[in-house]
């Protein structure tokens, strides 16, 4: 394949990758239609809403949004904090545990800046992806390459690349898996690619000079300068090349090895295996499959229609039974008055007649329905709904702890999703040969390609912070890291129950409180003997120099405080907290588990 665009292309080679991408997207066309049938439970969209309208009239729709909360509280549950970044010592390298805080505070600072560049927290698609189609898609630019590729772009753009590459060195982001097909072997990924929809305007801006190029080969030529042509843009990645080009243009935008030792995107597969599955519609476990397949949500919409368009029809209307000696000949009612009259004979009577709007059998089968979808998805005591004002806190805790079995597999992958890319992130940056600099909400963290080992291991976790996990969380740090024999150490305790990042950070941070603590005593206790001795010297002052005749019990009034001795330096204030990394207190051992601090 060419190595270089400017000018010559290898068309045979581009034609080859045309077709085999299309024989891989062709492999998905099932697998894309469950998307589309999961994209419409979360939209709340009913396919035979048409039928009903058409045999029932006066129907009154009802959509059950039973599919959507689920997807939405166990979306809530999962990103109820920001991702927590960890380099575990048990399964990294000796050395790597003296970066590895520098590390985790690096994949924060990248991840967090990605987000905000993005405009929205990168987990947030990350989970929604993973729960909605069971599939996670994670692509990884460079901003460095970012910048080369919209030469001859805008100024506008350009000025917001070299802002972004300033922010940080590589951007994250999340795609919907229909658009992408990853491609396996033996030894992992071995392609990616995706197809998107989008404008000749993207293209230009994205890849300047060069998208222009391909626009001007594209079959409508119409208005080759137009921004708004609505073209299919190509991106492939395999193990040697990327080649990126439009439909229906005869040139590509981008055929070069990217020369990199791995490709720069992430497949995660949720719920299912790739394994014991050999067609990828079956590969796939969505969270709410079990809902589509069994056809539970269209009987909850179909009972929430009918039983309000039978409250509609019945229950709204006010309706009588009359018992008349001539039916065919009713009285009539005069309502020209208020509250109405009607005359009628004697022994005649009016009366509402009794009804039962919703037959029981069907709240049966909606009871039924409602069983069914909890037991196909979460329980709604997980997501917060009270069990009654007798039930004790004890059995709301453990019920809403075994609720979220369900979400384990979504909050693993996900977090395990999310450390892959970063981790390929930082590998990118160690192969590059080049620092960086990534900027979170609170501080900045550089790193040089020296520091990142060629082999280490990083952990992302996302966890759910409710006020029981909390409390359990700290009573058994409390139980495993105290005592005279403790079982494990201060820092996997942090790190693997109370899910604290940077170990090494709070042990400095935990040194300089108490350091300010025992300032401020000393500083105290200082005060107090200046006061003492002071008082004392007052009433020396008067005991020698009190009034005339020595007149018992008359003391003088206290005079001013004797002046220091020579040789006593009065204590000065506390001083600010000592800097991270200060030296060991007196009496302070250093913390078990904590290696390699200085």
């Amino acid at each position: 394949m060419a190595e270089h665009t400017d000018g010559q292309f290898d068309i045979t080679a581009f034609r080859l990758v045309k077709e085999h991408c299309q024989e891989m997207q062709n492999g998905t066309r099932k697998l894309n239609l469950i998307y589309q049938e999961m994209e419409r439970l979360y939209w709340m969209e009913w396919g035979e809403e048409a039928n009903v309208k058409r045999q029932i009239d006066n129907v009154k729709l009802t959509r059950s949004p039973r599919a959507r909360i689920a997807i939405k509280g166990a979306e809530h549950l999962l990103t109820a904090t920001d991702p927590q970044f960890m380099v575990p010592t048990d399964i990294n390298l000796p050395g790597t545990n003296l970066i590895g805080d520098k590390l985790e505070r690096f994949a924060k600072a990248m991840w967090f800046a990605s987000g905000r560049i993005a405009g929205d927290p990168i987990h947030y698609d990350v989970v929604r992806s993973g729960l909605l189609y069971s599939d996670i898609h994670i692509r990884i630019t460079s901003t460095k390459e970012l910048l080369k590729f919209i030469q001859g772009s805008n100024p506008a753009m350009l000025a917001r690349a070299e802002y972004v590459a300033e922010k940080t060195p590589y951007l994250f982001e999340v795609t919907n898996p229909q658009e992408g097909v990853p491609e396996w072997g033996a030894l992992g990924l071995q392609a990616f690619y995706r197809r998107v929809k989008t404008t000749s305007g993207y293209v230009m801006d994205n890849w300047g000079s060069r998208g222009e190029a391909a626009l001007r080969s594209h079959k409508d030529k119409s208005n080759p300068t137009s921004r708004y042509i609505t073209v299919y843009l190509n991106d492939l990645y395999d193990n040697r090349d990327r080649v990126v080009w439009l439909d229906e243009c005869e040139r590509p935008i981008y055929q070069e090895a990217h020369g990199l030792p791995f490709i720069p995107a992430i497949a995660q597969i949720v719920e299912g295996s790739r394994g014991l599955f050999a067609t990828p519609e079956k590969q796939r476990e969505p969270f709410l499959y079990t809902l589509y397949r069994s056809g539970i949500i269209n009987r909850q919409h179909l009972f929430l229609t009918v039983i309000y368009t039978l409250m509609f029809a019945m229950g709204a209307n006010p309706m009588f039974v009359n018992y008349l000696m001539d039916p065919d000949n009713p009285p009539k009612a005069d309502y020209s008055k208020p509250g109405g009259q009607i005359n009628m004979r004697v022994g005649e009577r009016r009366e509402p007649m009794s009804k039962i709007i919703v037959d029981p059998s069907l709240m049966q089968g909606w009871d039924i329905a409602n069983t069914l979808e909890q037991e196909s998805t979460i329980y709604r005591q997980t997501l917060g709904e009270p069990l009654g004002m007798n039930a004790p806190y004890s059995m709301v805790a453990l019920l809403s702890q075994t609720g979220r079995l369900p979400l384990v597999s979504a909050q693993r992958k996900s977090g395990w999703a999310i450390s892959e890319a970063v981790e390929l992130a930082m590998k990118w940056l160690r192969f590059g040969g080049q620092s960086a600099t990534a900027y979170n909400d609170k501080y900045s963290v550089k790193i040089e390609p020296k520091d990142i080992p060629e082999h280490f291991e990083i952990q992302a976790s996302l966890e759910v912070n409710l006020p029981q996990d909390q409390l359990n969380a700290a009573n058994a740090a409390n139980v495993l890291a105290n005592g005279d024999e403790p079982m494990v150490s201060k820092r996997w305790v942090r790190e693997n129950v109370l899910n604290i990042g940077q170990s090494r950070d709070m042990t400095y941070e935990i040194w300089a409180e108490k350091a300010a603590e025992m300032q401020n005593q000393m500083y105290q206790n200082d005060q107090l003997m200046r006061q003492a001795r002071a008082a004392q010297a007052a009433q020396q002052a008067g005991a020698a120099g009190g009034m005339p005749g020595g007149q018992p019990g008359v003391t003088a009034p206290p005079g001013p405080p004797t002046p220091e001795q020579p040789g006593m330096q009065p204590n000065p204030m506390p001083m600010e907290p000592i800097p991270p990394q200060p030296p060991m207190l007196a009496n302070q051992m250093p913390m078990e588990g904590e290696e390699g601090m200085e």
